[in-house]
């Protein structure tokens, strides 16, 4: 009896210690993977934030030993280049940033890159034991992005408006940056406010017309150049929409003209509200984009024309529509006429000519600096 006793309690002791050590097994395998969690967390977090630092540190160092960043883009590459010598390139493909050819952050999830106004302003986010951190970088330095040059013949931006890598609101006329160091004028009846027309930040301010079928001729910036004519050519315009476009009729606002000499008009670049943007030349058949352009965006329209019987437009980069089958006349480059014209209210942030077809990978590359430049 005694011995049963014994037994049975030894049998159920060790149950107990069994149950016991399983559950203080458990719990500490908990506790620990917890505790190891935490730590895992906070070395990502630290790795993260020193790697942000570094690269505001280093950013910060390369402007204040400069006195211009040069940016540009190559599909998901993004390089800035500061007046010291120092090179940054954002590789998004490789999620790396490089400076001088070395790794300086890894494990980067999204980097997004402003140029304008005299500031870099970077938004970063890193992910290292996918732990996000992320921050807003401002560097302040004079800033000029870079666009293909290759046959640019007349490159107007409303940043540098003087041609001098700064912005003057002040002024009463718009130099071309391109190798023709044209100067367009401002025709008389700008006030050149800023509030009513004339100079923003990064563009011109074009006023609103009386009615839809205001010539709205008063209200120009006029380039003027010697007579040209080519087969091949690629004009791109950036601008916002600001207000009502066109709504009447066949009511077209020209926020942009490229006329012959004899005052044909060569091109037109023209907006209505049922069809967005489109371009024509003469009595020829005229691009329908086919989609409304919004209030307060802002958009990159490039038309290229490839030879004498074939044109494709472009909106933002995004192929729209090539034609074919044309006999297409030269054309004319004589005057760029940036316009205000019918009921439409926007701001030109930019115009670009080339004396050649742009390939598709250049106007998406174009249009990538435009983002940089004007906020898009």
């Amino acid at each position: 009896m005694n011995l049963s006793s014994k037994k049975g309690i030894t049998v159920t002791s060790i149950v107990v210690y069994v149950i016991l050590f399983f559950v203080f097994t458990t719990t500490a395998i908990v506790i620990s993977s917890r505790f190891n969690r935490e730590l895992f967390d906070d070395r990502g977090k630290a790795i993260n934030i020193t790697a942000i630092n570094k690269l505001e540190y280093n950013l910060l160092k390369s402007a204040k030993e400069s006195n211009l960043a040069q940016g540009s883009v190559d599909g998901n590459k993004t390089t800035i280049t500061f007046s010291n010598s120092d090179v940054y390139i954002f590789d998004l493909d490789n999620h790396i940033i490089y400076k001088n050819g070395g790794k300086l952050v890894k494990f980067v999830k999204e980097c997004k890159i402003k140029l304008v106004n005299n500031l870099i302003d970077i938004n970063v986010t890193l992910n290292k034991y996918t732990n996000e951190i992320t921050r807003n970088i401002k560097v302040r330095v004079p800033t000029k992005v870079v666009y293909t040059t290759n046959g640019l013949i007349a490159y107007y931006d409303g940043i540098d408006n003087v041609g001098d890598g700064s912005h003057d609101s002040k002024v009463r006329t718009w130099k071309d940056t391109s190798t023709s160091n044209v100067t367009a004028q401002f025709s008389s009846a700008f006030t050149n406010d800023g509030i009513n027309d004339g100079w923003v930040e990064d563009g011109v301010l074009f006023p609103i017309a009386s009615n839809d079928f205001d010539s709205g001729s008063d209200y120009n910036v006029t380039g003027s150049y010697s007579s040209n004519a080519y087969s091949s050519i690629s004009f791109e315009l950036t601008l916002t929409v600001l207000d009502e476009l066109g709504t009447l009729g066949d009511s077209y606002i020209y926020p942009l003209r490229i006329r012959a000499s004899s005052g044909i008009v060569s091109l037109n670049f023209a907006m209505r509200k049922n069809v967005g943007l489109m371009y024509g030349s003469g009595n020829s058949t005229v691009f329908y984009i086919g989609r409304n352009l919004e209030k307060d965006k802002t958009y990159t329209f490039t038309f290229v024309q490839e030879n004498l019987t074939t044109r494709a437009i472009y909106l933002n980069g995004e192929f729209i529509e090539r034609q074919t089958g044309f006999a297409l006349n030269q054309i004319n480059f004589t005057n760029i006429i940036m316009q205000a014209h019918a009921k439409g209210h926007y701001i030109i942030h930019s115009v670009r000519a080339y004396n050649r077809a742009l390939t598709e990978n250049e106007v998406i590359k174009n249009f990538n600096t435009d983002k940089l430049r004007y906020n898009i």
